[in-house]
């Protein structure tokens, strides 16, 4: 009976043991499953951030109308720089001589044709858009092309 009796005993302080180890994984798990709560709580709060600056981005990739795609207006100016031998610097100045006049012509012809509006073109160029306006008639009446 003894013998049965300590068996028994054994076998009882062995689940023990087993029931423990597996209290203290379901702790630890219990612990692992509080954390990741913890960082979705965080990530959620994130979320309103990060659709802000993805909007950010995607304003500042959106091709939006009246402006060209991006690059388009530095690779006109430089393009019709090369082609009339008038630099860039001086397609965006004040000179006022004939063949400045018609480099800028030109530049403002190409980018009305890439779809920018006016008061865009006058921007980029240093000019108001009535200035434009009659550079894209002088175009029209010089080189045929609105």
């Amino acid at each position: 009976m003894m013998h049965l009796r300590d068996t028994v005993s054994a076998r009882l302080a062995a689940q023990d043991q087993i029931i423990e180890r597996q209290m203290l994984a379901l702790q630890k798990q219990a612990e692992a499953i509080a954390d990741l709560h913890n960082r979705i709580a965080m990530l959620e709060a994130m979320v309103p951030q990060v659709a802000a600056a993805q909007a950010v981005l995607a304003a500042k990739d959106r091709h939006s109308p009246g402006r060209p795609p991006h690059g388009f207006v530095a690779a006109t100016i430089a393009q019709v720089a090369e082609m009339t031998g008038i630099s860039p610097k001086a397609i965006k100045g004040t000179a006022r001589d004939r063949a400045t006049c018609e480099a800028r012509w030109r530049v403002m012809q190409a980018l009305h044709k890439a779809g920018a509006s006016q008061p865009f073109i006058g921007r980029v160029l240093n000019k108001d858009h009535t200035t434009v306006t009659y550079g894209l008639k002088r175009a029209q009446e010089m080189w045929g092309v609105g």
